[in-house]
């Protein structure tokens, strides 16, 4: 399972890939137990109600042998923060 390490490095994985070019992977790896993951933004736009900056991600995570791939919509509020 992901652990709090984990976490941090797969959120700051987050905010890199909020910033990095539509196509670009942004990995992420904890090497004291092996756990690695990506984002990869896909595609971006903004939201029709609100008009908040969103991004969709394809995003994998492999914990020990166990692949899991996802995709996330995160969008920036008005006072610069990200929502999923």
């Amino acid at each position: 399972t992901m652990g709090p390490t984990d976490c941090e490095q797969s959120g700051c994985a987050f905010i890199r890939a909020t910033r990095a070019p539509v196509g670009d992977a942004v990995y992420w790896r904890n090497g004291r137990k092996g756990n690695w993951g990506y984002y990869c933004p896909v595609r971006d736009g903004h939201t029709r109600m609100l008009g908040d900056y969103c991004r969709e991600f394809i995003t994998t995570s492999v914990t020990g042998n166990k692949m899991q791939q996802t995709y996330v919509t995160g969008c920036r509020a008005p006072n610069g923060q990200w929502y999923i």
